[in-house]
């Protein structure tokens, strides 16, 4: 697969994630307070996070360039997959959390008070942002590649984790965006699959 066609590919699930996010950032109606679980409470916010956080805008166009291609229809398709459902719950089941002040004025504060200007302080549950990194994870994973997939492993750990430190999000919605972009992840791979031996039956 060409570079060229990678991009477009990334291209067309992001579009897709910001359509799904400008249609829903102002859904109108009562919005559920998510809860914090003892998980949350045992990683104190801090601003710091920002650097990790941000990390996750390299970490999915980096899946896109350097999975395997037999991967990138899937990937592609799991984001999409994975938006459209976030955006259906988002209209139905609004949702926000108790965001926390920022008190501090060093850079990474503002920085992070740059990303809350665009973005949402509703449609926590379930987070994209832990859908999209588990999807791009799965596209990177390689048993025969052990240390540079335990590498990804960690990366995408430490997004999760500046998720929760950020109070972008919380445990419950986290865990909702992961078991999103897994369940997406096996009905597009299941579909890609059976249309690949469709079209060689056919073949035959």
């Amino acid at each position: 697969m060409s570079f060229k066609d990678r991009v477009i590919h990334m291209l067309w699930s992001w579009c897709t994630v910001g359509f799904v996010y400008g249609t829903t950032r102002f859904t109108p109606g009562a919005r559920w307070i998510i809860p914090e679980t003892w998980v949350d409470a045992l990683i104190p916010f801090s601003t710091q996070g920002i650097w990790l956080y941000l990390s996750f805008f390299l970490f999915v166009p980096w899946a896109f360039l350097h999975a395997h291609e037999n991967r990138i229809l899937i990937l592609r398709y799991a984001i999409q997959v994975s938006a459209i459902v976030s955006g259906i719950v988002f209209i139905t089941f609004p949702s926000s959390l108790n965001y926390p002040a920022i008190v501090t004025e060093d850079i990474s504060s503002k920085i992070f008070q740059i990303l809350l200007m665009i973005d949402t302080t509703q449609n926590c549950l379930p987070s994209l942002h832990a859908a999209l990194t588990l999807l791009a994870l799965m596209s990177l994973w390689s048993w025969q590649k052990k240390l540079q997939s335990c590498v990804y492993l960690a990366i995408a750990l430490l997004i999760g984790f500046s998720i929760i430190q950020l109070r972008r999000h919380l445990l419950i919605d986290v865990t909702a965006g992961l078991c999103v972009g897994l369940i997406a992840q096996l009905v597009v791979k299941n579909l890609r699959i059976r249309t690949i031996l469709k079209g060689v039956r056919n073949n035959e």
